[in-house]
């Protein structure tokens, strides 16, 4: 089928697939962007935040040789 421009229609499915293509860009843009705002503070940024050998031997202890089990 033609529109009145004598474009052929979309099929009905893919105009269902796109609304739900949009409606998932539409919910997932926001947890992007708040991504990329996190990673633009790198002071408060987890992410950044790591330590050196001697930080986390304090914190968990020194690494032995021998194993262990829980």
């Amino acid at each position: 089928m033609f529109d009145a421009n004598g474009k052929e229609e979309l099929r009905p499915e893919y105009k269902v697939m796109i609304n739900d293509y949009k409606e998932l860009m539409a919910g997932v843009e926001p947890m992007i962007m708040e991504h990329y705002e996190q990673c633009g503070r790198p002071m408060t940024n987890k992410f950044n935040n790591w330590a050196l050998p001697p930080q986390i031997t304090k914190e968990f202890g020194e690494i032995g040789y021998e194993g262990s089990s829980n």
